[in-house]
């Protein structure tokens, strides 16, 4: 499981962008050249939520992640949260199905169309304002062993828009080979994060267009609906920890109100 931390901090002072290294450049490049490899991608995913009552105990929710570049998503949460997230290209749809609630918004104007733009280059659309590499890669770029190291990279990037305080870090298993999606850290202007872990990842796996429907309600994989929220808010949930303990090398960002 990817390590839950935030790479941020919260001060009032507006994101800046960062000044990556020579080798954090290369590595960042590698990490586009990975994403822009991907047309389509399923993957299962686990979600760690704390107690509402309970904070220090947690619930595991469960789903299937699609994806289909450029510009579709879909997140079904398929056990312990009733959250759906539906991309069609041109708008992202968060939906609270237990309520029958939902919001829409411009994919454009959202941290997660870094993952599914036609052409991804991470450090020319958005903001990258964290870069942290696991100690284990330090010789990842040179090490062909580096895959089994447990060699790790998360970046952290935001739109460039200042109003928009969206976050999104994603994981990596870092190689000589080529980077892997580990899971993503997805933090809204209100501060609240869901961290997704993937497993059984199916690269370029053949997808169905229908999918990514705005209108579908139901789980794509199962054709059940997902089960009972386990949290009041299914977006307000924090991220598997780990042991590890990362240094977060980050710019200092605001917290926002979410916009009307």
């Amino acid at each position: 499981m990817v390590t839950a931390f935030m790479a941020v901090m919260l001060v009032a002072s507006p994101a800046l962008a960062l000044d990556l290294s020579a080798a954090d450049q290369a590595s960042l490049s590698r990490i586009d050249n990975y994403l822009n490899s991907l047309n389509s991608l399923q993957a299962d995913f686990q979600q760690l939520q704390p107690s509402v009552n309970s904070p220090d105990k947690s619930s595991i929710a469960e789903g299937v992640l699609y994806l289909a570049r450029p510009g579709r998503l879909r997140v079904d949460y398929t056990k312990g949260a009733s959250l759906q997230i539906i991309s069609d290209g041109t708008y992202l749809v968060y939906r609270d199905l237990a309520a029958d609630e939902s919001s829409t918004m411009r994919l454009s104007d959202t941290a997660l169309s870094a993952l599914v733009k036609k052409d991804v280059n991470l450090a020319r659309d958005f903001k990258v304002v964290g870069f942290v590499r696991s100690a284990a890669a330090a010789g990842a770029s040179t090490n062909p062993s580096a895959k089994s190291s447990g060699a790790t990279i998360s970046v952290s990037v935001m739109p460039r828009a200042e109003e928009n305080r969206d976050m999104l870090i994603l994981f990596f298993k870092d190689s000589a080979e080529s980077p892997e999606l580990l899971g993503w850290s997805l933090r809204n202007a209100e501060g609240e994060t869901a961290t997704l872990n993937f497993r059984n990842l199916q690269p370029n796996a053949p997808l169905a267009s229908d999918l990514f429907n705005l209108k579908t309600k139901n789980s794509g994989k199962s054709g059940k609906k997902a089960g009972e929220l386990s949290n009041s808010n299914g977006f307000s949930a924090e991220g598997a920890a780990t042991d590890r303990q990362d240094q977060v090398r980050t710019s200092p960002v605001a917290k926002q109100p979410l916009k009307d």
